[in-house]
């Protein structure tokens, strides 16, 4: 493995911790199969900051979070449809704070 490939896995551990602390979550509910609202939300964020942030492939994404490539591509886009949106919305706001964290 090479060091870029360890560094941004560092990272993306990383970003779901500070994304468990913001939304007062354990790893294991963020990256386990429960689909309640407010785990599917952080895990979604947290997956669209992994991807912005770093040079994981969505395989390696994917491997993180116990999922297949596609569920990473569903996260990715679903939280892009979302900031996309005209009004306000938490998500928006949300992201901005956390990019500032990370």
């Amino acid at each position: 493995m090479s060091k870029i490939l360890l560094n941004d896995q560092k990272h993306a551990r990383q970003i779901v911790d500070n994304v468990c602390d913001f939304y007062g979550l354990t790893t294991a509910q963020v990256k386990g199969k429960c689909r309640l609202r407010g785990y599917v939300k952080a895990r979604f964020v947290a997956i669209y900051i992994i991807r912005k942030r770093t040079g994981l492939t969505l395989k390696e994404i994917g491997r993180l979070f116990h999922r297949d490539h596609t569920s990473i591509i569903h996260a990715v886009q679903t939280i892009e449809e979302v900031l996309s949106l005209r009004f306000d919305n938490d998500y928006q706001e949300e992201i901005k704070k956390l990019m500032e964290i990370i």
